[in-house]
């Protein structure tokens, strides 16, 4: 057993990018199962075939800005390799985590599948990449309560991640973030991050 957080839901909790900010006050840990993920079910593509290309551009280390509103998003990717890449996402607020999550990006063939894993827990539903172009992903859940869409976008300002509810959702909510360095600071993270 993994100890992991889990808060009253009179708090209320929303979903960003798959993960669950969760208030904060009156959280205790509890000792709860962490499922296993099977990658039986992964096909890997031969080297070199590139599918996961179109969302390699999250890779790195991201922060909203220290000016931001609200608490700080702390979101870390691997480069894609071996048919997959690996995300640790955290909410920080006066160095305390909020809430955090684990989650993969794998290519099954073709399609590209993201599986969020807010608060170390399996989500039950899969996001499937349905549109990309240069510096974008838009991954979707219909089935999904909240959120349905989930909306990466890398530009001049850094990377914007977005979630709303589906098509003509009138409240969806957007963090920007800016590449930093990944451990601490050395001057070849440095240069790894600076895009």
């Amino acid at each position: 057993m993994t100890a992991t957080w889990r808060c009253p839901s009179s708090l209320g909790a929303a979903a960003l990018l798959g993960v669950a900010l969760v208030g904060g006050a009156g959280c205790a840990p509890a000792a709860v199962p962490v499922p296993t993920v099977s990658l039986d079910a992964v096909r890997v593509p031969p080297p070199g075939s590139g599918v996961l290309a179109r969302v390699a551009f999250l890779t790195g280390c991201w922060r909203t800005p220290a000016d931001a509103q609200g608490p700080t998003l702390e979101e870390r990717w691997t480069p894609p390799e071996g048919g997959m890449m690996l995300s640790t996402s955290r909410y920080l607020s006066a160095g305390r985590v909020l809430s955090f999550e684990f989650g993969l990006i794998r290519a099954a063939g073709e399609t590209i599948v993201f599986l969020p894993h807010p608060g170390g827990q399996a989500s039950e539903h899969a996001f499937v990449l349905t549109d990309s172009g240069p510096g974008e992903a838009v991954f979707e859940a219909p089935e999904h309560d909240y959120p349905k869409r989930i909306r990466y976008a890398l530009g001049p300002e850094g990377l914007t991640a977005r979630i709303d509810a589906g098509e003509g959702d009138a409240e969806p909510r957007s963090w920007r973030m800016d590449a930093v360095p990944c451990h601490g600071g050395s001057e070849r993270e440095s240069a790894l991050t600076a895009r």
